[in-house]
């Protein structure tokens, strides 16, 4: 659980929260690892000048569920995530957004 206040902008939109849950089930050969969390950015959170507008997730609400199975002994993990971000004001530049990512994570030592 996070959350995050910025006392420089407005009250209405200076806030953000965000909460989350992932759990580890251990099997012989991998681990299953489900995840979720839920979040609520409000606009003015942070000062955002810097980062592309259709990229950061002020101003929205949503939520992201998750799994990852990790080969323990084959070090490598396969993940996948689904993202649902809704505007919290209308604003011309931004717009609802689903977010899907599917990864691989080999973790090799070199030296």
């Amino acid at each position: 659980v996070s959350t995050i206040r910025n006392d420089g902008a407005p009250s209405d939109r200076n806030q953000g929260q965000q909460a989350g849950l992932d759990v580890t089930m251990k099997f012989n050969q991998f681990n299953l690892i489900p995840s979720y969390s839920v979040f609520k950015v409000q606009a003015d959170v942070t000062p955002a000048t810097y980062t592309l507008v259709g990229s950061r997730l002020h101003n929205r609400q949503g939520s992201s569920a998750g799994l990852k199975v990790e080969l323990e002994k084959e070090k490598i993990t396969f993940s996948t995530k689904y993202s649902r971000a809704d505007e919290i004001e209308n604003n011309p530049y931004l717009a609802d957004r689903e977010i899907y990512n599917v990864g691989v994570e080999a973790q090799y030592d070199l030296f």
